[in-house]
């Protein structure tokens, strides 16, 4: 009974009745009329209640920052890296959430990025990498996505047959895998085309360009071909150094600026070292035949003779042959023997002094020879010749100064006798004489001085005989 007793008192006290041993205060509790109050449910209930809310308040740090943390992490880790930024931002500031908020982000324009890099677009790609900023190699990518943007348009465009935007797209892809070498396809294939075109001034500056050194000479020669020879110029001379058939199209192309500007004499110097390409020969031909023609016009007749000896012998031109040509200065062999420069080989100077008040005279001479006499005879479209020339030849000045003053100059006396048939005697005038007898000319010059003295009158003469003939440098010719 006892121990039972001793566990009823045991569960009373557990459960806030008091013991057989608290009847007093028991008692005396219920006499002061107020209900006892177990002496431990306070502490209790507030344990209760502070030990709630500090649960609730982890549950909310781990719902709010801690389990979006890990989530974020998770995905990221799967490539999910915008759900990664969502539950990152989510995680506000814990730990360093902002900081991979930031990278979750980058990764996530990164990855769209390659995507669309992959899809072969390009400017979606330049974007999205622009905005994964410095994540891994996006900066890189952001410029290869540039490249590869204008390498696909360039593609497109040579698959169009759009050669200029292919070189202009492929010249800013140089640095993109075949880029340089799609950029000189591009160039070629433009270059090809105009050349098609018969462009060749265009097809040209292409092939240059490409360095295509042996279509851009085949241009400078096609330009020579049809006539086109200052824009010929230019690309025959790069290559002339190199190439002796660009030599001779590079002489081809100057001699006929030559015969086109009527300077036969280059003309058909160039025109000889060209070879024979092209018509070279047959140009030369009428260059020299033009020169010939140019040669006996203005009166040199042993070069024009010459010139139309090197030619073929039925060779026409303008209605005139060489034949004919040579029968004719034959013909006139007289002309042409006159034609050079003739050296004077002796003469005689003298001055003869007059009085003016009496019968008195006296005279002064000396034995001496200079000058010459030029002659070229151009000939007539009416079959007759002309003389023209000038004579050279010493004369006497102020002899009424003292003779030891005396002062001698060269004087020049020119003639140009007109529709000659025959080779004229005479070619002098009142003043000056000049007499032709076939292999020698003689000058007879007198001029008078009757005002230089009150008491004297001079008459000054020279003459003078030149028999030396020697051809002139602009009647000589060699072929």
């Amino acid at each position: 009974m006892s121990s039972t007793t001793e566990e009823k008192q045991q569960e009373a006290v557990e459960n806030g009745v008091p013991s057989p041993q608290n009847t007093e205060e028991t008692t005396s509790a219920s006499e002061k009329g107020r209900v006892p109050i177990p002496r431990f449910k306070k502490p209790r209930l507030i344990i209760i209640i502070v030990s709630s809310v500090l649960l609730t308040v982890v549950l909310f740090f781990c719902f709010r920052y801690v389990i979006p943390y890990g989530q974020a992490k998770k995905a990221f880790e799967s490539r999910d890296y915008l759900t990664a930024y969502q539950k990152y931002a989510s995680a506000g500031e814990y730990k360093d959430a902002s900081e991979k908020a930031v990278v979750a982000e980058k990764a996530y324009h990164y990855a769209a990025a390659q995507e669309a890099f992959l899809a072969e677009d390009y400017t979606l790609a330049h974007t999205e990498f622009e905005l994964a900023g410095d994540y891994e190699d996006a900066v890189q990518m952001s410029r290869t996505s540039v490249l590869a943007g204008y390498y696909l348009a360039g593609t497109k465009a040579i698959a169009d047959k759009n050669y200029e935007e292919a070189i202009n797209c492929f010249s800013k892809a140089k640095g993109y895998l075949d880029g340089r070498a799609k950029w000189l396809e591009a160039l070629n294939l433009y270059g090809e085309e105009l050349l098609s075109e018969k462009k060749y001034t265009e097809a040209a500056f292409y092939f240059s360009i490409a360095d295509n050194q042996e279509r851009h000479l085949e241009c400078g020669k096609l330009l020579a071909g049809i006539g086109k020879y200052e824009e010929s110029l230019p690309i025959l001379e790069e290559h002339s150094t190199l190439s002796s058939e660009a030599m001779q199209y590079l002489n081809y192309a100057k001699g006929m600026l030559c015969l086109n500007d009527k300077n036969f004499a280059e003309a058909a110097k160039s025109l000889k070292a060209a070879g024979d390409v092209l018509n070279a020969e047959e140009k030369r031909d009428e260059s020299l035949f033009s020169l010939a023609e140019v040669c006996l016009h203005d009166g040199y007749l042993n070069k024009a003779k010459a010139i139309y000896e090197a030619l073929p012998a039925d060779y026409e031109l303008n209605g005139h042959s060489a034949t004919e040509r040579i029968k004719l200065l034959e013909k006139n062999t007289g002309f042409l023997n006159l034609v050079g420069t003739w050296h004077a080989i002796k003469g005689q100077y003298r001055v003869q002094a007059n009085s003016t008040t009496s019968s008195y005279y006296y005279y002064w001479y000396n034995d001496s020879y200079s000058g010459s006499v030029t002659v070229r005879c151009p000939y007539n479209d009416n079959g007759t010749f002309g003389v023209v020339g000038t004579a050279t030849y010493l004369c006497y000045q102020n002899f009424s100064k003292y003779s030891y003053n005396l002062k001698t100059d060269l004087e020049t006396y020119s003639f140009n006798k007109k529709d000659c048939s025959s080779v004229p005697s005479n070619l002098g005038s009142s003043r000056c004489g000049l007499q032709y007898s076939g292999n020698q000319f003689k000058l007879n010059y007198k001029y008078v001085n009757d005002s230089s003295n009150l008491f004297w009158n001079y008459t000054y003469t020279s003459n003078m005989t030149y028999g030396n003939r020697s051809q002139l440098a602009e009647d000589t010719f060699n072929p």
